[in-house]
């Protein structure tokens, strides 16, 4: 954790470093930062990916937010503002480092990231069990609690089918590296568990359980905050379907989130919202609650079973979200959240600090520390480093086309991966009738009333994350019959100009296909040849009014209800 905080504090003060797309530093760095946390570099290697005692810090302060990286390039991360936090959240930054750090070392895939988990707790459990066997009989131990596990959990540790000497080895170093044991000659038995070592095996053993029906609300809203967000839909009703009574569970829930950080009140109040109107008696009984009253009038008037939350309900609730957005994803995000829930057309500015009074205003108790965490963020990084004053200059290319056909458009650095698809629709004229879905290296993204396996929802995903997720390109797939790819890759960072109207499109080349060429009517060339109807021209000036209207098009319920209010 040390070496991870020195990291974070080597970035911040020389500045942004560009990295490789491996989301690692470049050789010409590896000796400045071996130097700032001591670590010595081998004569000869590939990557700084090869190089554990500089990797496993980097997973770490990656982990923890001390540093993000972005567009290409590593700066310095939210979480270095105000480090060190509490205890409880230094101890989840170190889990979430152990477990990224297993999975960047597993390999790129999650069934690989699915194995490391299962492999670090078969080991721990072997330790922490005692009396541990030393070499071939310790692999072998290890492997039967690894096949325990798939009994226990129905996960596949790489440990039951490839567990050797080396194997362990190896992942009794990374433990040692961060705590969790003492020695790493795992196979000489001088490895030894620690109490660090027995949280995280605890830790890991809860996670890969999944929530129990005995588990209390204020237990199963802890245990989603601990869960990716692919996870937690699935977590959440296998927990409300062992509840006798939906609005006896709706009310728990919202009873134990009413006092809880907004991030995990958020979770309260999703888990309820899945129950639907079956939950309506327990929003009703919530409406005075302080904390919950203003997300059981949202909820209320989403059903249409009540009326418009009021003018001060809906600031509360913008400040909310950018409270929740403060604490997942950094100030930035938060100043993203709070320009659109508070648009300009209902401010007398359209500036940060008009903003920031409003929210101050409201009787959110976390009013104050969020409009001071994004004014110090604004001062420290600069107006013009926020998202809200950035757009993005995206080459759209479809693939597999000679000549190339491709686009170059501008979009706002805030826009979401709902709004680029329909920006690409309209770049290429298609109908819209088909499914889609959005791939950045191994994630997938899409609409989620599709019901995609493995795809998170697009409409919670900004372009500019996905792209760092995919180190800069990302895939769009329309119409999975014809097969319809597109390459999006950031080209660089504008500064949004205020007066302007986005998204536009500002270079083409090429006329787009046709999407239906089966339908279309054939004609004869010259030389009497049938061919397919040949494609419209680009029309820029079409295309360009058509992406105007997509302006301000992409809006949440909350926006959308605010319209007309008094901000």
């Amino acid at each position: 954790m040390t070496q991870a905080v020195a990291l974070g504090r080597w970035i911040s003060t020389a500045g942004p470093r560009r990295v490789t797309s491996r989301r690692v530093l470049r050789k010409s760095d590896l000796l400045a930062a071996a130097a700032v946390i001591g670590a010595p570099l081998p004569a000869r290697l590939r990557s700084a990916a090869d190089v554990p005692a500089i990797h496993r810090p980097w997973c770490l302060a990656l982990a923890a937010g001390l540093l993000r990286v972005e567009d290409g390039a590593v700066s310095a991360g939210p979480a270095l503002i105000c480090w060190p936090p509490a205890d409880a959240d230094i101890l989840s930054a170190w889990f979430s480092g152990l477990t990224e750090c297993s999975a960047a070392e597993a390999g790129p895939g999650p069934d690989e990231q699915d194995d490391a988990a299962g492999d670090l707790l078969a080991l721990l459990r072997v330790l922490q069990a005692g009396h541990v066997p030393a070499g071939q009989a310790l692999v072998h131990t290890v492997q039967v609690q690894a096949w325990n596990l798939r009994e226990e959990f129905g996960l596949e540790a790489s440990f039951s089918w490839r567990a050797n000497e080396d194997t362990v080895t190896r992942v009794a170093a990374r433990l040692a590296s961060f705590g969790a044991v003492s020695g790493s000659d795992a196979l000489t038995g001088g490895c030894v568990i620690t109490p660090l070592g027995r949280w995280a095996a605890g830790r890991l053993g809860t996670l890969l359980a999944g929530p129990g029906k005995d588990l209390s609300a204020a237990e199963l809203i802890a245990y989603l905050g601990e869960c990716n967000e692919r996870d937690r839909f699935d977590h959440a009703w296998a927990w409300l379907d062992a509840q006798p009574d939906p609005v006896d569970a709706a009310r728990r829930l919202l009873v134990a989130g009413a006092p809880m950080e907004p991030r995990l009140r958020w979770l309260a109040t999703y888990v309820a919202e899945l129950l639907g109107a079956d939950a309506l008696p327990a929003w009703r009984d919530m409406m005075q609650v302080p904390g919950i009253g203003p997300h059981a009038s949202f909820a209320l008037h989403e059903m249409g079973a009540g009326p418009e939350p009021s003018a001060e309900q809906w600031l509360w609730l913008a400040v909310e979200s950018a409270a929740r957005a403060l604490a997942e994803s950094g100030p930035d995000e938060a100043i993203t959240v709070l320009w659109d829930c508070l648009p300009a057309r209902q401010l007398a500015a359209d500036d940060l600090d008009h903003r920031a009074a409003v929210a101050r205003a409201s009787d959110h108790p976390s009013a104050g520390s969020l409009a001071q965490a994004i004014t110090e963020h604004a001062a420290a990084a600069g107006l013009g480093s926020l998202s809200v004053r950035q757009c993005l200059q995206l080459k759209v290319t479809l693939k597999r086309w000679r000549p190339p056909i491709w686009r170059t458009v501008l979009i706002p650095a805030t826009a979401t991966l709902t709004t680029l698809h329909q920006v690409i629709q309209v770049l290429y004229g298609w109908d819209g009738d088909h499914l889609h879905a959005f791939r950045a290296r191994h994630e997938t993204y899409s609409e989620p009333s599709f019901g995609l396996e493995e795809a998170d929802d697009e409409t919670q995903v900004r372009v500019q994350d996905a792209l760092n997720t995919g180190g800069g390109k990302i895939v769009y797939e329309y119409d999975f019959g014809a097969g319809w790819t597109h390459e999006v890759a950031l080209q660089r960072k504008l500064p949004r100009d205020p007066g302007a109207v986005y998204p536009v499109c500002t270079n083409f080349s090429g006329d787009s296909p046709i999407e239906y060429q089966e339908e279309e009517i054939w004609y004869s060339d010259d030389a009497g040849e049938p061919g397919p109807g040949k494609p419209e021209p680009f029309d820029l000036s079409a295309v360009n009014g058509k992406l105007a209207a997509l302006d301000g098009a992409e809006e949440t319920s909350l926006q959308k209800a605010q319209e007309g209010t008094d901000g």
